[in-house]
């Protein structure tokens, strides 16, 4: 009869922290929306690169956008006061050319929500590599 009690709790035990691990539904849409917004406005430093020959200084990149493609309300919306692009948790998106991960074109990334480098889970560093 311990036997059983011990599985009982080891199970409960087991199945509380593996729910308390997974990522919710809205930290998970928060993570796509985010990695929806860094491929689209890769896609627009990329047309900008094309018009251009070279890929926008890191310091004016966000300004970039403007010049590029017709750049569409959700952009504009979701801005930093200085006019960067954010990510789903309110920090400014980074940008660095070259590259440190894709060398022969530009980083663009979030710190995820914790806003810090590295991290897990909702804190995990999320990228265009």
């Amino acid at each position: 009869m311990k036997k059983i009690i011990l599985f009982v709790v080891f199970f409960l035990i087991v199945l509380i922290s593996y729910s308390a691990s997974r990522p919710s539904k809205t930290e998970i849409a928060m993570e796509l929306v985010t990695k929806n917004r860094i491929k689209a406005i890769s896609e627009y430093l990329i047309e900008y690169q094309k018009l251009r020959g070279y890929f926008p200084k890191e310091n004016y990149w966000f300004n970039t956008l403007n010049e590029t493609i017709e750049v569409s309300e959700y952009f504009l919306q979701n801005v930093s006061q200085g006019g960067a692009p954010i990510d789903s948790w309110g920090n400014s998106l980074n940008y660095k050319y070259p590259g440190q991960i894709n060398k022969d074109s530009f980083d663009l990334w979030s710190y995820g929500a914790d806003g810090e480098v590295g991290g897990t889970s909702k804190n995990m560093d999320i990228g265009n590599w």
